[in-house]
């Protein structure tokens, strides 16, 4: 009986070690085994070790005065985890969000709002579009604030976030069809926005059209932009900034070249571009018309690099030898459908829900195959934190989504920024949001 007692106080020491043992695995991994943001999934995706699960650190390292939206607003309820950086260091810690910065949860029987501030005053505007999924009021102002801080690379985050990517979703081996990766008579699944997803059974004729290996190197390229067409870069003096770049990522085939009054802002170098079939759908007659080849080898005469197409049609096809007969420097290559589906899923473990765009696609891969990467063009909102106008491209451009689609299959674009700009605090990617130093001639 005595040794009974006696060994007691060691049962409840092993115990207890276990039990703290088990507590910081589940601080750090979640069932699918990805790190995540913490209990309420707003912990860091990137921290591994000192995790505080409850994220209780009220305002730390944020001195900030909060701006505040309105009296109906039930306050932000949301956690954030940033890093400041300074020219000594970078440091990040679990903390909760200020008033002014991310999305403000507003009441059911509200519709959203868009808070910002307009000669000194806050302000408030209704906050709907036809072309994306609209479910949270958010405040302009807090939103841009961590964007007026200086920023700096965080490698340890950078390599963290890479070795999670390539766990799943290896740019480089799987973003495009190959020999290697495709599967002849295979039905693949290509997300698609109006009809949810097309199963297509790769034929021999498209498996041919395929290259033998994956154009992408295995080396990382260095400096990379990622350019979306956001009405934001309308006036922004970017084009020298983003044509600087090593590697310059764009999508759905933007005017280059062709008006100096969009150069000057946007650029004119590209060597990867990325598109939906919808903004080529205007090329279908190349299989009737020869001269609609001329139209196309017209149009794309600046790009270089290669065209990423979703999903291989006989016209695409015609559009690829067109390139290849006339020996181009633009290559037509094919979206791998399984790892597009890939990335929207990791991205669906950190809250986005169902398919993503292109654009953030897009920087995903960038951050895989990159030493660094900018960001351009990515404001999804109508106003800014001042309330001037901004497009929601910035060209003329049509636009294929909608609630004809059904809101469950738009993209959530605001949160999705929201995304951007957690990686842009933790020094995963620089995203630009303001004017550069002025680009071109004067």
């Amino acid at each position: 009986m005595r040794l009974a007692v006696s060994r007691r106080p060691l049962v409840y020491c092993i115990f207890l070690l276990v039990a703290v043992y088990l507590t910081g695995l589940n601080c750090i991994y979640n069932q699918t085994g990805l790190l995540r943001y913490g209990k309420s999934d707003d912990c860091s995706l990137f921290k591994e070790g000192d995790c505080v699960c409850d994220c209780e650190e009220p305002n730390a390292g944020h001195s900030e005065p909060p701006i505040r939206a309105t009296q109906q607003s039930v306050g932000p309820e949301g956690l954030v985890q940033d890093s400041v950086a300074d020219s000594e260091k970078q440091w990040q810690q679990c903390r909760t969000e200020e008033k002014n910065e991310g999305p403000i949860h507003w009441r059911g029987d509200e519709k959203p709002v868009l808070v910002f501030e307009h000669d000194g005053k806050t302000k408030n505007k209704t906050w709907s579009t036809s072309l994306m999924m609209v479910t949270e009021s958010y405040n302009l102002v807090g939103v841009k604030q961590p964007f007026y801080r200086p920023w700096s690379s965080n490698k340890e985050n950078v390599d963290r976030f890479r070795r999670h990517l390539k766990d799943c979703c290896d740019a480089q081996k799987g973003m495009i069809l190959t020999k290697e990766n495709g599967v002849m008579e295979y039905d693949y699944e290509f997300p698609k926005l109006i009809d949810n997803e097309v199963k297509l059974k790769l034929s021999e004729e498209f498996y041919d059209e395929f290259p033998q290996k994956t154009p992408i190197p295995e080396k990382r390229y260095g400096r990379c932009a990622v350019v979306g067409n956001g009405g934001i870069l309308k006036g922004s003096e970017c084009g020298k900034d983003i044509d600087s770049h090593h590697f310059v990522f764009r999508i759905n085939l933007p005017p280059l070249g062709k008006k100096p009054s969009y150069d000057r802002h946007v650029g004119v170098k590209v060597n990867l571009t990325s598109t939906t079939t919808a903004m080529i759908r205007k090329y279908r007659p190349v299989l009737q018309d020869p001269q609609m080849l001329d139209k196309f080898l017209n149009e794309t005469s600046v790009y270089r690099g290669l065209l990423v197409v979703k999903r291989p049609f006989d016209y695409v096809v015609a559009l690829q030898k067109g390139l290849e007969k006339n020996m181009t420097q633009l290559k037509i290559v094919y979206q791998n459908p399984v790892h597009y589906l890939d990335v929207s899923w990791f991205w669906s473990k950190q809250g986005l829900p169902g398919v993503i765009s292109t654009g953030l696609y897009q920087v995903t891969n960038a951050i895989m195959l990159c030493d660094e990467v900018t960001l351009y063009g990515f404001w999804p909102f109508p106003i800014n934190e001042r309330g001037a106008k901004v497009g929601f491209h910035y060209h003329n451009a049509p636009i294929f989504i909608g609630p004809a689609a059904g809101m469950e299959s738009v993209y959530d674009m605001g949160k999705e920024f929201m995304m951007i700009r957690k990686l842009h605090t933790m020094g995963v990617v620089r995203a630009v949001l303001d004017k550069c130093e002025k680009s071109g001639e004067e």
